[in-house]
């Protein structure tokens, strides 16, 4: 009985699963634009320095542990 009821089951999964709906996706990319590459020099108070994007901004990090020259680059 137990292998009957298997069989039944397995029957029931392959014959669900065939459909003839099918709608196939459209090859294509999302375009991404960015801005024009100029890059900043990060140089204050601190013994490194860095470049980072003009369109982002560096920030001292304000949580209670941090160090004195711990930084956030916000995008």
């Amino acid at each position: 009985m137990r292998h009957i009821s298997i069989f039944i089951i397995a029957l029931l999964l392959i014959f669900s699963a065939c459909k003839e709906e099918y709608t196939p996706k459209r090859k294509g990319y999302h375009r991404i634009n960015f801005p024009k590459k100029e890059y900043l020099k990060y140089d204050k108070d601190c013994p490194f320095t860095f470049d980072y994007p003009v369109y982002a901004g560096v920030f001292t990090d304000s949580s209670r542990n941090s160090e004195p020259c711990w930084l956030n680059v916000r995008y």
